[in-house]
């Protein structure tokens, strides 16, 4: 970085903790802690990073601002990332502070907690074994293959001497997460792959002439470049060809429609149906689809559809609803709304996913002029 972009950078920063950046301006700052802050905001103290965090989350829930989708210029801001790495977490919601009086959630004795690793592995005999404390650091040996389990949610697989009777045979493996688990994997062939809640993931023991799998809900990949053997994702209303890349795919039957987002490289996007359409989507594109046959291509902000393996929410232009559907399948709960309809208000903002529900609720009751009952398992929507 020139030292122009270090005077840039400072200045902005100075400009933050005065209070006098435009709204534009802290946007900007919020995505570039957000790109760099799980890599670098171990270099800090946990006393240093919890003082950062309580003047940070006092100021934005002070000023407010609406989401801002302009495109950002996300290599030239990338060189001044490490002046802000020390912002462990923030969080800013749009529109007018709420006026429907005190937080029902922050009077309230029972909490519940945010979701984690957990997962159930279907064997190809049909065997389950439960992940998360069971296999931590524990291996799964087969005749031909090894599971390997780590200290942090993650599956290793590894396959000992590759057979011809393997090669050839229709052998899968399946991990599902339930409602507030998420956990990831390292394929056969190297890949990793991160599943978000109440999702799974379908694939081959052994990878022949294509590496295929098959995907419900959300999932991140990191694909390993093998230009011999591409790389098909059956998801949804789509299959996704890659050689070698990042990307995210998401389709929930509650949903309804498919979607691909490009974090980098370059994907092949297709519908499902027999008369399938096409499109090559670069970094930033994201495909739609549904059950038209058809794929519509936006740019996004791609740091938003992989925060979530990061451990954050991101929101930027959500209604109350996205949101709360979001929520739910993170900590197991079921919203209700009793009154109808819902404003619509968007909402944009970041915040760990580690934080209890009752913590997240209240910053859209500060916020968003709703307010929430937590009873048991449900949440109500209040007006």
């Amino acid at each position: 970085m020139d030292r122009k972009e270090q005077t840039r950078a400072k200045e902005l920063l100075s400009k933050y903790k005065e209070g006098t950046c435009t709204h534009q301006e802290t946007l900007l700052i919020e995505r570039w802690f957000h790109a760099y802050h799980t890599d670098h905001s171990a270099s800090l103290s946990d006393e240093r990073l919890e003082e950062i965090d309580r003047q940070i989350y006092d100021k934005l829930n002070r000023d407010l601002f609406p989401p801002v989708k302009k495109s950002i210029p996300w290599r030239a801001i990338a060189a001044s990332l490490f002046l802000v790495a020390s912002f462990s977490i923030w969080i800013y919601m749009s529109r007018q502070p709420s006026s429907v009086g005190p937080a029902i959630v922050s009077n309230q004795v029972v909490d519940i907690a945010p979701g984690k690793d957990a997962a159930v592995l279907i064997l190809d005999d049909g065997r389950r074994v439960e992940l998360g404390d069971s296999l931590s650091e524990g291996t799964i040996v087969e005749m031909d293959y090894q599971i390997k389990g780590t200290n942090n949610g993650q599956l290793e697989y590894d396959l000992i001497h590759p057979s011809p009777n393997l090669a050839s045979s229709d052998r899968f493996n399946t991990i599902v997460t339930p409602r507030a688990g998420e956990y990831s994997v390292v394929l056969p062939d190297g890949s990793k792959v991160w599943l978000n809640a109440a999702s799974s993931i379908r694939f081959p023991l052994y990878f022949g002439r294509t590496r295929e799998v098959y995907v419900e809900g959300e999932a991140y990949f990191e694909v390993q470049h093998d230009r011999s053997k591409p790389f098909k994702v059956h998801v949804g209303h789509q299959l996704v060809e890659v050689l070698g890349t990042h990307f995210n795919v998401r389709s929930y039957r509650e949903e309804r429609s498919t979607s691909t987002v490009l974090v980098s490289g370059s994907v092949k996007v297709s519908t499902a149906g027999k008369q399938a359409v096409h499109h090559i989507l670069k970094a930033g594109d994201m495909a739609i689809s549904n059950d038209s046959n058809q794929i519509d291509v936006l740019q996004v902000n791609p740091l938003k559809y992989k925060a979530w393996k990061d451990g954050d929410f991101f929101f930027d232009g959500e209604s109350l609803q996205e949101i709360m559907d979001i929520v739910a399948r993170w900590y197991d709960v079921k919203v209700i709304y009793p009154d109808t309809p819902l404003d619509r208000k968007q909402y944009g903002g970041i915040i760990s996913k580690k934080k209890n529900l009752s913590e997240v609720l209240k910053v859209l009751e500060n916020k968003g002029g709703v307010r929430f009952k937590i009873q048991g398992k449900e949440v109500t929507v209040i007006k």
